[in-house]
C-alpha cells in the first residue's frame, strides 16, 4: 500500500509538471519584427506591416534601429522600393550601377543605391539640389521626406488648392488630411528617424487615420529651440529616450527622439516650459538639483520652468537627474 500511495503521488506530480510545460509551450510568443521592436513599441504595427510586405528589411543583426535618423539615399531605397521596384529585376540593358542616366555630382559609379535612385528620377520622386548634388548621406528632414513618400504613395495633394507658403506645403498638407504625420514631428526641417518614417508610410498604404497626427498649421507657427545634452548614469543613452516639454500655459508637449551624440534641438512655439528625458516609466526633469547640484539651500528634485522664445535657442538643457517624479 505504502509503494502504491508513493507511486500514485509521483505520478500526479510528473503530471502536473507535464500539464505546466505544455501550458507554458503552448503559450502565444510574442512576435516582434526585428529584436528592437517590441510589441510595446510605438512603431510596432507599422514596422510589422513594412517587414510583412517586404518594404523594409533591417541590420544583419536583426535590430530595425528604429530610433535612429535615416540618411537621404536610405529613405529613397525604402520609398521606392514600397512602389515594388527591385533591381534585379530591372528591364534596362545597361549596367544598372553604372551613373547611365544619373547627372548628381556627387554619386559614385557603382554605388549600389544607383539603381534605386535612377527609378527615384524617372517617377518624378527626386530632383537633388540647385548646385547639382544629391548629398546621399546626409540626414533627411521632414519636409525632404514628405515630398518624396507622397509623390511615390500617389498622393492626390487633397485639400491643397491654395497657394503654397513654401515648396514642401502641398507635400505636408496630403499627410495631414491623412492624419500621417507623427506627433515627434515638430518642425518642417527636423530630421527624421526610422521610425517616423516607417510610420508615416504606414499610415498612407493602409489608410490609417486614427492615430495621432500634428496638422500643418501646427508645424508652421514660430518656433524657438530649446537645445542640450542628455546623460544616463552609468549606461549610455537608450535609443527610445525622449526628449520632451511640457507647456506651461496649456496642455501641450512636444517630444523628439532625435539625437546626435548626447545633444538634442528641440522645436517648440514660443513659451514656458518642464523640460524632461523619458524612457519607459522613468523621467528625468531638468530641475535645481542640475542647476545648483548638493548645495543645501537648492530645491532638489523640483522641476525649473524654461523660457522659450520665437527665433531664439534656450541652449545647455541637460535633463540627466534621473529620478521618478
Amino acid at each position: 500500500m505504502k509503494k502504491t500511495f508513493v507511486g500514485v503521488t509521483v505520478g500526479i506530480i510528473l503530471g502536473a509538471l507535464l500539464i505546466s510545460q505544455l501550458a507554458y509551450a503552448m503559450e502565444p510568443m510574442e512576435y516582434k519584427p526585428f529584436t528592437d521592436v517590441p510589441s510595446t513599441s510605438e512603431y510596432y504595427d507599422a514596422i510589422s506591416y513594412l517587414k510583412t510586405e517586404g518594404i523594409v528589411s533591417g541590420y544583419q543583426d536583426g535590430s530595425f534601429k528604429p530610433y535612429q535618423t535615416i540618411n537621404r539615399v536610405e529613405f529613397t531605397k525604402i520609398i521606392v522600393g514600397a512602389g515594388g521596384y527591385n533591381p534585379s529585376s530591372d528591364p534596362s540593358g545597361y549596367d544598372i550601377y553604372s551613373l547611365s542616366g544619373l547627372t548628381f555630382k556627387d554619386i559614385e559609379d557603382g554605388a549600389w543605391y544607383n539603381p534605386y535612385l535612377r527609378k527615384a528620377v524617372e517617377l518624378g520622386i527626386i530632383d537633388g539640389y540647385p548646385d547639382g548634388t544629391f548629398k546621399p548621406e546626409t540626414e533627411i528632414n521632414f519636409a525632404e521626406a514628405s515630398k518624396i513618400i507622397v509623390i511615390a504613395t500617389g498622393g492626390d495633394f487633397a485639400g491643397a488648392g491654395y497657394p503654397p507658403e513654401e515648396w514642401y506645403h502641398k507635400y505636408v498638407n496630403v499627410l495631414d488630411s491623412a492624419n500621417a504625420i507623427p506627433t515627434t514631428i515638430n518642425s518642417f526641417d527636423q530630421k527624421i528617424t526610422r521610425g517616423e518614417m516607417s510610420e508615416m508610410l504606414y499610415r498612407l498604404k493602409k489608410n490609417e487615420t486614427g492615430k495621432p497626427s500634428v496638422t500643418y498649421d501646427e508645424l508652421a507657427q514660430p518656433r524657438g529651440y530649446i537645445t542640450g545634452n542628455v546623460g544616463f548614469p552609468s549606461e549610455g543613452i537608450p535609443e527610445n529616450m525622449k526628449i520632451c516639454a511640457d507647456r506651461e500655459d496649456k496642455v501641450e508637449t512636444y517630444c523628439t527622439y532625435t539625437k546626435t551624440g548626447i545633444s538634442y534641438k528641440l522645436p517648440v512655439p514660443g513659451a514656458s516650459y518642464k523640460v524632461y528625458a523619458t524612457v519607459d516609466t522613468m523621467t528625468a526633469y531638468y530641475s535645481e538639483f542640475v542647476t545648483c547640484g548638493l548645495n543645501v539651500n537648492c530645491p532638489s528634485h523640483e522641476p525649473i520652468i524654461v523660457e522659450v522664445s520665437n527665433g531664439l535657442t534656450t541652449p545647455n538643457i541637460d535633463p540627466t537627474d534621473w529620478y521618478n517624479n
